[in-house]
């Protein structure tokens, strides 16, 4: 699979959530209202929310030097994610997710600070001196001159990092680390294009989002019609699904969040059939192409939709 087939590949998803996002907002609202439903809101935005734990681990800084919370104070408390091409026509469309982050700070001990800096040791290989490196050395006020280098591959960093975390840190969720090194150079260069489990859920909650937006929609239109009592039953349905996938998304099951706010839109669907209600063809169209991404996944590429750190993924391989 070539790069730019392969990041192509990789972008599908979110790109289906965001169109799919783009079509279900520009049907007009609904005046449906007090509808007495718990999580389906007919003619309006989806009210998902979600507690995301985010690790931060500092390597080679005691509390002393970086204290927790004044750290703590410089940081978001939380974020609702908006669809980014609407901005360019500067209109803020909110994607009806809220984030708020639960931080827990780490700061490693002298033991495991010992352990990954003599890793970084074991997997540095020698390397010529970097072009920058060689302005360094050319400089007339250079505090040292630089004779040697090693290249370490950040892939094999991340990997480590990854299956071998502090006590009590867990590395499958979002993890910051932040490193001193003393006496060192270092310069990164980002060839991690990978769509990582990390990207798959992110594209698991924006289509979480957008089934919801989809259904909302279709609901109120629904609600609005002369037959709307015949499709109350399927309206209840789809209610509990979306509950359900709330409960999911709350414990970070983000593909089953996924596919219980699918099954809501279909049970809303099968509520404008009941009702006489025509559903909206080109939203249809964009959930039988996410079920086809989903389904057409090249599973034996290097940008699959799979953990690439985890212990047999293509970046552990020889």
């Amino acid at each position: 699979m070539s790069t730019r087939t392969g990041r192509a590949s990789a972008a599908t998803l979110t790109a289906i959530a965001a169109a799919l996002l783009m079509i279900v907002s520009l049907a007009p609202a609904s005046q449906a209202a007090g509808s007495g439903f718990s999580h389906l809101n007919p003619g309006g935005a989806p009210k998902l929310t979600e507690k995301v734990p985010v690790n931060v681990v500092f390597l080679g800084y005691q509390p002393a030097q970086v204290d927790r919370d004044a750290y703590l104070a410089g940081l978001p408390s939380g974020y609702e994610p908006v669809v980014r091409s609407r901005l360019w026509y500067d209109q803020v469309e909110k994607l009806g997710l809220t984030y708020t982050y639960d931080y827990r700070v780490r700061y490693a001990d002298k033991r495991y600070e010992n352990r990954f800096f003599a890793e970084l040791g074991r997997l540095a290989t020698p390397a010529p001196l970097t072009i920058y490196q060689e302005l360094y050395n050319e400089q007339r006020d250079a505090v040292t001159t630089i004779t040697d280098n090693h290249h370490i591959d950040a892939a094999s960093v991340e990997r480590w990092l990854a299956l071998n975390p502090p006590a009590g840190v867990d590395t499958r969720r979002n993890t910051t680390w932040y490193g001193d090194q003393v006496n060192s150079m270092m310069s990164y260069i980002d060839l991690n294009w990978d769509f990582s489990q990390f990207d798959r859920d992110n594209s698991d909650r924006f289509l979480t989002a957008a089934y919801n937006e989809a259904a909302n929609r279709l609901a109120g239109e629904v609600l609005d019609s002369r037959h709307a009592g015949r499709a109350r039953g399927e309206l209840r349905a789809a209610d509990r699904l979306l509950g359900a996938a709330q409960r999911s998304l709350s414990r970070h099951d983000y593909r089953q969040a996924l596919i219980l706010a699918e099954q809501a839109y279909d049970r809303v669907t099968e509520a404008a059939r009941r009702a006489g209600v025509p559903t909206d063809s080109a939203a249809e169209a964009m959930a039988t192409r996410a079920a086809q991404a989903r389904s057409v996944v090249d599973l034996g590429g290097p940008h699959e939709f799979i953990d690439t750190l985890g212990p047999d993924g293509p970046r552990s391989q020889p």
